[in-house]
Parts: structure tokens; C-alpha cells; sequence
């Protein structure tokens, strides 16, 4: 009630150190300040899983033409 709240030594800013931003603009604007880190793997493996899948198909195709081949002979 009424009073002051400790700081954590940097001025009573709220913005954790090392996200301040870089373009001058005083932190109003939608440029500005490093990103969160949200990236994931996920393309990679997706790219990875079809990739995969794709060369088992083709090994497939090719095997079986082969055995209709020999088959024929």
C-alpha cells in the first residue's frame, strides 16, 4: 500500500536488459528491440519426413520394375 517498489537496479524500467531498442525510436513504434526467439525446427523436418518418404517411393517403383522385368525374361 502506497509504497515504493524495489527496482532491479536499472531505473524503474520494465524492459529486461538487452531488448532495448536500436532504431531510436523510443520503443513506440513496431520496429525496434531484439525478437523472441520462436523459431523451430519444424520445416526442417518436415522437409526431412517428405525427403525421406520420396525415396522410399522411388526405391519402390524402381524394385518393382526391376522384379516385372526379370519376371518377363
Amino acid at each position: 500500500p502506497g509504497g515504493k517498489q524495489p527496482t532491479d537496479g536499472n531505473g524503474g524500467n520494465d524492459t529486461p536488459p538487452g531488448t532495448q531498442p536500436t532504431n531510436g525510436s523510443g520503443g513506440n513504434g513496431p520496429a525496434g528491440g531484439l525478437l523472441p526467439d520462436t523459431a523451430t525446427s519444424m520445416y526442417s523436418i518436415l522437409l526431412a519426413g517428405f525427403l525421406i518418404s520420396a525415396l522410399g517411393t522411388a526405391m519402390y517403383l524402381h524394385q518393382r520394375r526391376k522384379q516385372n522385368r526379370a519376371n518377363q525374361a
